[in-house]
């Protein structure tokens, strides 16, 4: 999500809020049986996280590719094991 409203539209509490980048990411996860390529299960997956950039800068600039790049990478290495651990249970 990218919000470049100013930053006094963005305050929850009545205060001038902060810059924040706020990458998401959306995942379907699917368990095939290779034997006869049929679905056995499958679990979608959504999470978000809030990055506050500093200043009032505009978050898209603010950072870098690599930067949002690597906050997509960290949701999917914590929520992608949980999401394949339940596909894997009994």
């Amino acid at each position: 999500m990218l919000d470049q409203r100013p930053n006094a539209q963005i305050g929850f509490d009545g205060q001038p809020g902060k810059s924040m980048l706020a990458p998401y990411v959306s995942i379907r996860v699917a368990l095939i049986d290779l034997s006869d390529l049929k679905l056995k299960r499958e679990q979608s997956l959504a999470v978000s996280a809030r990055l506050p950039v500093t200043g009032d800068a505009n978050p898209w600039a603010a950072t870098t590719a690599e930067q949002r790049v690597k906050a997509l990478e960290a949701l999917i290495e914590v929520e992608l094991p949980k999401a394949v651990a339940s596909l894997v249970a009994p």
